[in-house]
């Protein structure tokens, strides 16, 4: 009732007396969605409304072809709402809105085949006047004749779609985390308690399992909950509210002060106050651009583009997650507002194009695909537009990332798609690049999201997040789409410069392939056949299998060096071997718990004597038959194929990049000296 209320248009807008509305129709539509079949909402509707099937069956192959529709009108909301919760009974979309409302929709659809019709007509000998003058209208403010209550996307929540559509993988997937969780228990409980009875009835067995079985079915019902590293229980605060704080409060300390006990070193004393804030984001260099120009961060304060509607029953802990390091926030020269910029330029105000692509989950699919058939037929076809269109776009490319990877009812229709047409046109692609920081934002999309279930901006990066694998972002497929864009990014020559002349990109990229580094580890079975193909180990191997070939297709940006110019190649080589020795000894193993290196990295003596005197080396003492062994080493690969891209570097100033002291894993990143 309130939204209908907040829809009216006055006599403001209309000549004469306003118009009586105390009787108000409303109309139930149904929506389309690609988990049930035509079979199952025609005998939903037929059951729900008391009809015949002929009207069931025409009404749900209207809801196929076209998207939606209209099962009912009536002034009673109770019959309506009475109808609605029966067809969701199979958990279809249904929704109830006033019949004003409803045709001011139907007659939206009706002007856009208008205008998609228009566009195709020419006016004299010119056959882009029309279609001109449909992007400048679409570049304009939007005028508002109601009150807009429900402009802003998400304001009320979004509904979970995507997990509809695997609930069964995401029950599995909790399934083995509680199994797992369930054998740690299990081996603590003293040997005792496991014995059964002395009649053999094993009852102290039976009811401890039992026991354990109903708590973890009572998490499995209880909202997720993800804890940052970082949270504090209350038990631990002070009772004035203080914490005591540890003087090591930085991710990349923490990683010091374990390198440093490693190589036998004392731990290093804690730093001064005055460095402590400077210290963060050390490892980043600033580098010179093609222009010979110093590469440095430009307003980093600037607020987001947009508020991200936030996922359904995911909740974080009120304290602040840590900092992200300085080269996620840092921003190309081009990004920010500038004064005297036009409207349709500046990415933090709106215009009636993005309000059309931010509104594209609440249209039908007949009006989405010929929306999308508009913005091909007039925005696309036109250069100046089409780069328009594509930096618009880049604004609005992470809460469209959220609304697709969560909210969408039909992902093969998104507007998102549309990121196709501009990611393939070399000029696009460096306009959104500098003025969007797109390839940042991109990144960042698939670290939040497989972290926490929700995209965020690079200022949402947790420097301490693992894969969220209870909250089911490693089973999603659609973020599929956002590898495709990773992937046609990654091929640009101009991208491929950046890559290999910015450090800021491969410390993101390292970041982002550390959370796969040693994922699903397996334990060798002796004398009994276990089958290790679980869904979450299949659902790891797919996301791997695409990061992968990200490694293999960076490592590729580098060109062959001429003259011997191993400038560029060598500080890649240099910074990915220091990530992949810090993780590899165990520096990180409290944070990624899950991983196949669950303490620090022990070595051992022995002597191999086969061909004469024996000879002693250090090894990693690993027992294969116990120790648990990963296939997922993303950082090795990307390491090797660097490599390979500088076979004709001498190998005396190869292992020179490759060697660290306990010294050098501290400090920051830098060239050996000759």
């Amino acid at each position: 009732m309130q939204d209908e209320r907040m829809s009216r248009l006055t006599s403001h807008w209309y000549e004469g007396p306003d118009v009586d509305e105390s009787e108000v129709e409303f109309a139930l539509i149904l929506w389309n969605d690609e988990k049930h079949t035509v079979d199952d909402v025609r005998d939903q509707v037929a059951r729900a409304c008391q009809q015949s099937r002929t009207f069931a069956t025409r009404k749900a192959w209207e809801v196929n072809d076209r998207g939606r529709s209209i099962i009912k009108y009536s002034s009673s909301l109770a019959e309506l709402l009475g109808i609605a919760k029966t067809i969701e009974e199979i958990k279809v979309t249904v929704t109830i809105r006033s019949s004003r409302d409803t045709f001011r929709e139907q007659m939206c659809g009706t002007v856009i085949e208008w205008i998609s019709d228009i566009c195709g007509c020419s006016v004299g000998e010119d056959g882009q006047i029309l279609r001109r003058i449909i992007c400048e209208e679409l570049l304009q403010s939007w005028r508002r004749g109601s009150k807009a209550s429900n402009v802003d996307v998400g304001r009320n929540g979004i509904d979970d779609h995507e997990v509809e559509d695997f609930s069964g993988e995401l029950y599995a997937m909790r399934r083995v985390g509680n199994v797992r969780r369930r054998n740690i228990v299990r081996v603590d409980v003293d040997q005792q308690q496991l014995d059964v009875d002395d009649d053999g009835d094993g009852d102290d067995e039976d009811g401890e399992e039992e026991d354990i079985d109903e708590s973890t079915e009572e998490n499995d019902e209880e909202d997720m909950e993800i804890d940052h590293p970082n949270s504090i229980d209350a038990t631990e605060a002070d009772r004035d509210g203080d914490l005591d704080m540890d003087p090591i409060d930085d991710p990349d300390d923490v990683t010091e002060v374990s390198e440093a006990t490693l190589a036998g070193y004392p731990p290093p004393p804690p730093p001064p106050p005055h460095l402590a804030n400077r210290r963060r984001g050390h490892d980043h260099t600033p580098v010179e651009t093609e222009n010979g120009d110093l590469f440095v961060a430009h307003d980093l304060t600037t607020r987001p583009l947009m508020d991200i509607p936030r996922t359904p029953r995911i909740k974080t802990r009120p304290l602040r997650p840590p900092r992200p390091p300085r080269y996620w926030l840092e921003k190309p020269k081009g990004y920010g507002f500038k004064d005297g910029t036009p409207l349709h330029e500046n990415l933090w105000d709106r215009v009636r194009l993005d309000f059309l692509i931010l509104y594209d989950l609440r249209m039908w699919k007949k009006l989405r695909s010929d929306l999308r058939d508009v913005y091909v037929s007039t925005v696309v076809t036109i250069p100046y537009f089409k780069r328009v269109l594509g930096l618009r776009f880049a604004g609005l490319y992470t809460t469209l990332a959220q609304l697709y990877l969560i909210a969408d009812r039909e992902p093969d229709h998104s507007i998102i798609n549309l990121s196709l047409q501009m990611l393939t046109t070399p000029s696009i692609t460096a306009e959104v690049l500098e003025r969007g920081n797109f390839l940042t934002n991109l990144m960042a999309i698939l670290y939040t999201f497989l972290t926490t279930r929700q995209v965020g901006y690079p200022s949402d990066v947790n420097p301490l997040a693992t894969l969220a694998f209870d909250a089911g972002a490693v089973t999603n497929r659609r973020m599929y789409h956002f590898f495709l864009d990773l992937k046609y990014l990654f091929g640009s020559e101009y991208v491929q410069e950046k890559l290999c002349r910015e450090d800021r990109y491969l410390l993101q990229f390292l970041d982002l392939i550390k959370l796969v580094q040693g994922i699903c580890p397996n334990v060798r079975a002796v004398g009994e056949h276990i089958e290790y193909e679980t869904d979450a180990w299949i659902s790891a191997s797919l996301i791997t299998r695409e990061i992968n070939r990200f490694c293999r297709q960076y490592s590729d940006s580098f060109p062959l060096p001429e003259n011997l110019d191993f400038s560029d190649v060598s500080m890649a080589i240099r910074r990915t071997a220091k990530t992949a020795i810090i993780n590899s000894v165990g520096a990180e193993s409290k944070r990624f718990s899950q991983a196949e290196i669950k303490d620090e990295i022990r070595f051992h003596s022995i002597e191999i004597s086969e061909f004469g005197p024996g000879a002693i080396y250090n090894v990693v003492e690993f027992s294969v038959d116990r120790g648990p062994m990963s296939f997922h080493h993303p950082l090795h690969y990307l390491l090797s194929w660097l490599i390979d891209r500088a076979k004709s570097m001498s190998r005396t100033q190869l292992i020179s990049l490759l060697q660290f002291s306990a010294i050098d894993l501290r400090e920051q990143t830098t060239l050996p000296k000759a």
